[in-house]
C-alpha cells in the first residue's frame, strides 16, 4: 500500500471543504436575497392573503408604455388577467359587504403603487355595469396620476379644499376608459393636516355615495405618513410590494406601521414578477374540446 500521498485524507478534506464553502455560498445567497420572489413565500412571512402576482412588462417598459396601456390594448393578456384577478380578490376580501373606499399603497417609492391603482381603476371602469369608478390622487407631493393618463390637471384637491373651485371643475374624465378621475397639484405646504382632514372625510364620503368603487393612490410608506392617515378613511388597503427588489424588514415594517394605524389590509400584490408567456393563458383546442 503506497503511504504517500494519503489519497483517503485528501479526499476527506476536500469533501468537507467544500461542505463548509457550500454552506457558506448558500448563507450568502440567503443573506444578499433578501426580497420576495413568489407569492407563497410573500403570505408565509406577512401572515397576511395576496391576492395575487402582476407580471412585469419588458416590452411595454423599453417602448415607454404604461402598464395600463395594456389593460386597453389586450385585456386578455396575462397583465389584464392579473388585474382582474386582483379585482375579484378585493370583492370577496368581505363577504358581507365589498369594499367601496381602496387605498394603494407601498413601503417605497417607484414599486409600481401608482400604475397599479391606474391599472386597477382602468380595467374596474370598463368591467363596471355603470362605469362608475373613480380615481383619486392623494399624492401631493408628487402627484403622477394625471401624467400617467395623459390628462392636463392645473387644479386639484388642494384648490378643491380651499375653496377656490369645485368639484366638478376639477373632476377629469379618460377618455379611453370613461374612468374619473380627481386629480392633485404640487405645491401643497402641509399634506398630511389636509389628507387628515374633514374635508377629505367629506369628501371620500360623497364619492362613497356617488360612485360603485373608489380608488386613492398615496405616496410611499417609508417617505411620509400619508397613508397611515388616509387608512382611516378607507374600508381597505392594497399593500403593493415589488418582486425580488423590496426588502422584507421595509415591507413587515410598512405592515407594521399600517395595522397599527387601523388599516384594514385586504390583500399584497406582488408586483413585477416575471413574465407569463401569453400561451399560458390560452386554451389549446384539446382542453376546450
Amino acid at each position: 500500500v503506497p503511504s504517500h500521498p494519503r489519497k483517503s485524507m485528501i479526499v476527506g478534506m476536500g469533501f468537507v471543504s467544500s461542505l463548509a464553502v457550500g454552506l457558506f455560498l448558500i448563507f450568502l445567497v440567503e443573506r444578499l436575497d433578501n426580497g420576495f420572489s413568489d407569492t407563497d413565500q410573500l403570505e408565509n412571512l406577512t401572515g397576511m392573503p395576496v391576492l395575487g402576482p402582476v407580471p412585469r412588462l419588458a416590452a411595454a417598459e423599453k417602448d415607454g408604455r404604461a402598464p395600463s396601456e395594456i389593460i386597453l390594448a389586450s385585456p386578455d393578456s396575462a397583465y389584464g388577467e392579473a388585474i382582474r384577478s386582483i379585482r375579484t380578490g378585493l370583492t370577496v376580501s368581505n363577504v358581507d359587504a365589498s369594499p367601496k373606499v381602496i387605498l394603494i399603497a407601498s413601503a417605497l417609492p417607484g414599486e409600481g403603487k401608482t400604475s397599479l391603482a391606474v391599472s386597477l381603476a382602468r380595467q374596474s371602469a370598463i368591467s363596471s355595469v355603470r362605469g362608475n369608478v373613480v380615481l383619486v390622487d392623494c399624492d401631493l407631493r408628487r402627484p403622477s396620476v394625471s401624467g400617467v393618463l395623459g390628462l392636463r390637471a392645473e387644479v386639484g384637491l388642494t384648490e378643491l379644499f380651499a375653496g377656490q373651485t369645485t368639484l366638478d371643475e376639477i373632476l377629469k374624465i379618460d377618455p379611453k376608459s370613461g374612468l374619473h378621475v380627481i386629480p392633485s397639484t404640487a405645491g401643497t405646504p402641509n399634506p398630511p393636516e389636509l389628507l387628515h382632514s374633514q374635508h377629505m372625510h367629506d369628501l371620500l364620503k360623497q364619492l362613497s355615495d356617488s360612485y360603485d368603487l373608489v380608488i386613492i393612490d398615496s405616496p410611499a410608506l417609508d417617505a411620509v405618513a400619508d397613508a397611515r392617515l388616509l387608512a382611516h378613511f378607507v374600508d381597505a388597503t392594497v399593500f403593493v410590494v415589488q418582486s425580488q427588489a423590496t426588502s422584507r424588514q421595509k415591507v413587515l415594517g410598512s405592515l407594521k406601521s399600517l395595522v397599527s394605524a387601523g388599516a384594514n389590509i385586504a390583500g399584497l400584490v406582488l408586483h413585477r414578477t416575471a413574465e407569463i408567456p401569453e400561451e399560458k393563458y390560452a386554451y389549446s383546442e384539446r382542453e376546450l374540446a
